[in-house]
């Protein structure tokens, strides 16, 4: 199996496995109080919450809301990991990505658009 580091960013690293970028997002306890806040509304804090919430900022973003498809969302219980053929791709959601994920006003406002109930 060739692994192959080809992007990084500050929050989070694509990899290269033969011919498809992966990046692993662990989610842990990243900002558990605004989760514990909306746990109401059906937030736990893992991957899944997290992989709704990437797909929602996806369809706010102009440049990105038509890519959803090329991606493959495999959320877990502490991690998110997004794959895809298109290396480019992946590096543009997660440049865009990382600009508000430590944004939690941000985060909660795609919360409140989103209804798991």
């Amino acid at each position: 199996m060739e692994i192959e580091t080809s992007i990084k960013n500050e929050q989070f690293q694509i990899v290269r496995i033969k011919d498809t970028y992966t990046v692993r997002i662990d989610i842990k306890d990243h900002m558990k109080e605004l989760f514990i806040k909306h746990k109401g509304d059906g937030f736990v804090c893992c991957g899944y919450d997290w992989c709704t919430l990437l797909i929602a900022f996806m369809y706010h973003n102009e440049e990105l809301k038509n890519l959803w498809y090329v991606f493959d969302y495999e959320p877990t219980d502490e991690q998110l990991c997004v794959s895809s053929k298109d290396g480019d791709a992946l590096q543009q959601l997660m440049e865009a990505f990382g600009k508000i994920y430590n944004n939690a006003a941000f985060i909660e406002h795609l919360m409140q658009e989103i209804d798991y109930k």
